[in-house]
């Protein structure tokens, strides 16, 4: 279908619905940018020169990119990443004997421009400009050539399979009709079919449930094998929406989500903190690990008891964020100390929250950051360390003692060790130890 024989497709079902006609849906999401046969042409034509001349100079840097992440089932994050930057809802995989599909309700379709960046490495700066974008560097989605050759995109005028990893071709030569929605489709490798198929499928019956506690857009992850369902989903309740459910048809778990929106170099940023209540919701209990999430979870371990998320500048992979060693520029060095001060403040702010709520017990506190020896294995512990420190330091009531009432640390510290021993127990007295030893 040629540009302008869509418009008059288009213009003619707006004037059926002006006349009582229902308008077709697909009219409700278009593309920003639409193609011409020429453009789309002449970039198949310009990358089939460019992997050409790679090939003959023996360039494979595009496969050193692909395989610069550590699991082969990385690209499922990668996928979601991308779905909840274009502010989809509902996502879904399927698992064939051949492929994988997945499939996002996102109103924005794919444009020409999309289709150049996802069939090239680091063209992605459109997503550089927004602040809470998960992605940045433009490589990530290149992590599904783990599993496949040929990866698949069908999402408005576009039906394309990317070959040699930069060439956007048309999947039947012919231009498809319009299709309102996103479907990547990834067929597998050949030599690998069943073992992919292994992996996937476990994968999919086991997903991590945290992949849906700081993300904004994306509630639901359904999923499909050729024997097996389910879906994924994170709920929250409606009288207070920092309650929060994530559950499966096996497991539930609750939290309380907190957050506190930052600007950091004119950006307005959102940074969260997460913690794990029992199923009555009466208490706050440990997490069983801690990494620190950026949208998900990195490998780094904040040694914390609780969840907290920042959109730190991270390495490409995502799997570290950039500090030390990993430093990649200037401006993300002073971004991520910046958050890291943040998330102390936001800790903070948390202690009033769990005092209105009669949440904040002696249990609460000692999931807190008092450990000192871990302030040495965390820069992040370290930040929450200092700033819970100096908030429990003040004048606030904010310890609670055998009486059932909360005291100010002036005042339990300023009580004779006699004394001190009848109005704390032990778990009191560990929780002062560690913070004020």
């Amino acid at each position: 279908m040629t540009n302008n024989s869509h418009a008059s497709a288009i213009a003619k079902e707006v004037q059926a619905n002006t006349q009582g006609d229902t308008i077709a849906p697909h009219l409700l999401l278009q593309p920003t940018h639409m193609p011409t046969v020429d453009e789309l042409d002449d970039l198949i034509k310009d990358r089939g020169e460019k992997v050409r001349l790679m090939k003959k100079d023996g360039d494979n840097s595009h496969k050193l990119l692909a395989d610069l992440y550590g699991s082969p089932t990385h690209f499922i994050t990668e996928l979601l990443q991308n779905a909840e930057d274009e502010g989809a809802n509902n996502v879904s995989f399927t698992l064939t004997d051949t492929e994988l599909i997945f499939e996002h309700d996102a109103k924005k379709l794919f444009d020409f421009n999309d289709i150049r960046a996802i069939s090239n490495f680091g063209d992605n700066h459109e997503k550089k400009e927004k602040p809470n974008a998960i992605g940045r560097f433009g490589i990530g989605f290149k992590s599904v050539y783990s599993i496949t050759d040929n990866p698949r995109i069908v999402s408005a005028d576009f039906d394309i399979t990317i070959r040699d990893y930069n060439i956007p071709e048309r999947t039947n030569v012919y231009l498809p009709e319009f299709y309102r929605g996103t479907k990547i489709i990834l067929p597998f490798k050949a030599e690998m079919k069943e073992k992919t198929k292994e992996l996937l499928t476990k994968e999919l019956q086991d997903l991590n449930l945290q992949y849906l506690l700081f993300l904004t857009n994306i509630a639901s992850i359904k999923w499909e094998t050729q024997n097996d369902s389910g879906v994924y989903e994170r709920v929250s309740t409606k009288k207070d929406k920092r309650f929060v459910t994530l559950k499966s048809s096996s497991k539930e778990v609750k939290y309380i989500l907190l957050e506190k929106p930052v600007q950091i170099d004119k950006k307005n940023l959102l940074i969260k903190i997460a913690f794990q209540l029992s199923s009555d919701k009466k208490n706050v209990i440990a997490c069983e690990k801690s990494p620190l999430f950026v949208f998900f979870p990195t490998k780094i371990e904040t040694n914390l008891k609780f969840l907290v998320h920042a959109p730190f500048y991270t390495t490409p992979a995502r799997e570290n964020i950039q500090e030390g060693d990993n430093l990649i520029n200037i401006e993300a060095d002073h971004r991520n100390e910046e958050l890291k001060l943040e998330l102390g403040k936001l800790l903070v702010t948390c202690l009033t929250t769990f005092k209105s709520l009669k949440l904040l017990n002696v249990d609460l506190l000692n999931i807190l950051p008092i450990d000192k020896e871990n302030c040495k294995r965390s820069t992040i512990y370290k930040e929450l360390f200092e700033a819970l420190k100096a908030e429990l330091k003040s004048k606030k009531q904010l310890l609670p003692n055998t009486n059932g009432s909360l005291s100010s640390s002036e005042d339990l510290m300023l009580l004779r060790s006699s004394d001190l021993a009848d109005l704390l127990n032990g778990k009191q007295e560990n929780f002062l130890g560690g913070v004020f030893g």
